[in-house]
C-alpha cells in the first residue's frame, strides 16, 4: 500500500478511538451518550430511557427521590409541514400561556439543517399535590427543513437542572438534507 493511503488509514483510526464523541461535529458532554436518526441527532445524560412511537421520540431521566423526573425530552417531527412557520411559534406561545409559562427567551437561530429554527425558554410551576411544586424549565426548538419537515425538540427538567437542558439542546443537529 502506499504511504499516503497508509497515512490516511492510520488517521481515520485514531479519529475512530478519540475518546471524545461528536454529534454533527459538537462535543458530547461527558457522561452523555450519542441518539442519531436518519433526520437529526443529539445527546442526552446516559440512563435516561428513550421510546420511540411513530414520528415521535420520548426520552425520560429516571426519577428522583421527591417523585419528579430530573428531565423530559419530546422530540417530534412533522413532514410535509403544510403551515407557515410563524403559526408553529405562535402556537407554542398560545399554549404556554394556556399552561402558565413564562418565557423568558423568544429568539431566531440558526441549526445546520435548518432553514428556519426558533429557540424558546420558559419556566413554569410543576403541580405534585395540592400543597407541592417545582420549579422547572423548557428549553425548545422548532426547525424547519428545505423538505418541509417541522422539528420540535422540547426539554424540561427540574429548574435545579436547567443548565443540563441547555447542554442537551446544543447538541441537537439535524440532517443536512432535511
Amino acid at each position: 500500500m502506499p504511504m499516503r493511503v497508509l497515512a490516511v488509514l492510520a488517521l481515520c483510526a485514531l479519529a475512530a478511538c478519540s475518546p471524545e464523541a461528536r454529534v454533527g461535529g459538537v462535543p458530547v458532554p461527558s457522561g452523555f451518550q450519542e441518539y442519531r436518526t436518519g433526520q437529526y441527532a443529539f445527546a442526552h445524560p446516559a440512563g435516561w430511557r428513550r421510546t420511540e412511537e411513530s414520528a415521535t421520540l420520548t426520552v425520560l431521566a429516571p426519577p428522583t427521590p421527591d417523585g419528579v423526573r430530573d428531565g423530559h425530552i419530546h422530540v417530534q417531527r412533522y413532514r410535509d409541514y403544510p403551515q407557515d412557520f410563524a403559526t408553529v411559534l405562535d402556537r407554542f406561545r398560545g399554549i404556554a400561556r394556556l399552561n402558565h409559562y413564562r418565557i423568558t427567551l423568544s429568539e431566531p437561530a440558526k441549526l445546520a439543517g435548518a432553514v428556519r429554527a426558533h429557540r424558546f425558554e420558559a419556566s413554569y410551576d410543576l403541580r405534585l399535590d395540592e400543597d407541592r411544586r417545582v420549579p422547572y424549565a423548557l428549553v425548545g426548538m422548532y426547525a424547519l427543513t428545505k423538505e418541509k419537515t417541522l422539528v420540535e425538540f422540547m426539554v424540561r427538567t427540574p429548574r435545579r437542572s436547567a443548565a443540563q437542558a441547555s447542554a442537551i439542546l446544543s447538541t441537537l443537529r439535524l440532517r443536512e438534507n432535511g
